[in-house]
């Protein structure tokens, strides 16, 4: 199964990683925009991996914008348990604000989107 970038390994789950693939062909350029350089934490992983079609656009997004990406690793990262459930909490907080913005009125698309793939 082909990966759309290295930052993001396979899951175990094989649906969970079709999902991912489907919606990250959505942007030709997936590959290109998630170079190595760009920084996403354990914490924003997790989040955008939740959900394939906001999480690939807002990936898509973060590797447009390096500095904001960084700065958002540096916000969500975790060294026990404890941080670990403010992390995730910053990160979905954080993930679902990029995603109103990218998508203009903030409406929450992933019902249409999923549809759109028949899904």
């Amino acid at each position: 199964m082909k990966r759309h970038s290295s930052l993001f390994p396979p899951r175990e789950d094989p649906a969970a990683q079709r999902a991912w693939n489907l919606a990250a062909a959505r942007f030709p350029d997936f590959n290109r925009r998630l170079r190595a350089e760009v920084q996403i934490s354990h914490a924003i992983e997790s989040v955008l991996r939740s959900e394939p079609i906001r999480g690939t656009a807002v990936a898509v997004y973060l590797g447009s914008h390096p500095a904001e990406s960084k700065a958002l690793a540096i916000r969500t990262l975790a060294g026990n348990d404890a941080e670990w459930i403010l992390a995730l909490a910053e990160a979905e907080a954080a993930v679902t604000e990029i995603y109103a913005r990218i998508n203009g009125d903030g409406r929450n698309l992933r019902e249409k989107e999923w549809a759109a793939f028949g899904v």
